[in-house]
C-alpha cells in the first residue's frame, strides 16, 4: 500500500487556482446583485408616513400619465412608462440603472385625483423606494412626485431654489428640451 505525499507547492497553488476560479464562477456578478438588492428594497418597502403636500394646488388632477417619464442624476436613471388599461388602470414598466447595473420591474398603478397608487413598491437604484407618486405641475409643467420625497422636495420649493428638480421625474419630452 502506497502512502499519501504532500503536495508540492506548485500543486498546492494549482489546487487554490482551481478553488478560486471555481467559487468565482458560483457567485453572481454585480449586475445581478444589484438587481436582487433592488427587488428586495420594493418587497420589503413599509411606508413609513402617510404624506399629503401642504400646497394641493400644485397637484395636477387632470394630467394624463400615459407615457415616459425619467429622472436621471449624475451614475443613475430612473423611468416610468404608463400605458392605459381598458379596466381604467394603468400598466407600469419600472426601469432603473446605475453604474453596477439595475432592474426593470412590472407594475399596476391606478390614479385618483393627481395621485398615482402602485400595486407593489418600486426601488430606485439610489436610494428611493416607495409606491406612491403626486403628479405635480409647477409653472405649467407637469412632473411626477415619489411620495417618500415630499418633505424633502417641499423644502427645496419653499426655499425658492431650483433643487427641488432633484426629487421629480419628467415627461421623456420635457427631458429633451431642457
Amino acid at each position: 500500500m502506497k502512502l499519501l505525499r504532500r503536495p508540492t507547492l506548485i500543486e498546492s497553488l494549482t489546487i487554490v487556482g482551481v478553488v478560486v476560479v471555481l467559487c468565482g464562477l458560483l457567485l453572481s456578478d454585480s449586475a445581478t446583485m444589484t438587481r436582487w438588492n433592488l427587488e428586495t428594497r420594493a418587497r420589503n418597502f413599509k411606508p413609513t408616513f402617510n404624506a399629503e403636500l401642504t400646497d394641493e394646488s400644485i397637484i395636477a388632477t387632470d394630467s394624463n400619465v400615459a407615457g415616459t417619464w425619467t429622472c436621471q442624476h449624475h451614475f443613475n436613471r430612473s423611468s416610468f412608462t404608463f400605458l392605459p388599461r381598458n379596466d381604467g388602470q394603468l400598466d407600469v414598466n419600472f426601469s432603473t440603472s446605475g453604474c453596477l447595473g439595475g432592474c426593470e420591474l412590472a407594475r399596476i398603478a391606478s390614479i385618483d385625483a393627481g395621485v398615482i397608487q402602485l400595486n407593489s413598491a418600486v426601488a430606485e437604484y439610489l436610494p428611493r423606494t416607495y409606491d406612491r407618486l403626486y403628479v405635480i405641475r409647477i409653472d405649467g409643467t407637469e412632473y411626477l412626485l415619489p411620495a417618500e420625497m415630499l418633505s424633502d422636495f417641499e423644502r427645496e420649493l419653499n426655499s425658492g431654489s431650483d433643487s427641488w428638480n432633484w426629487y421629480v421625474f419628467r415627461r421623456i419630452d420635457d427631458v429633451n428640451e431642457q
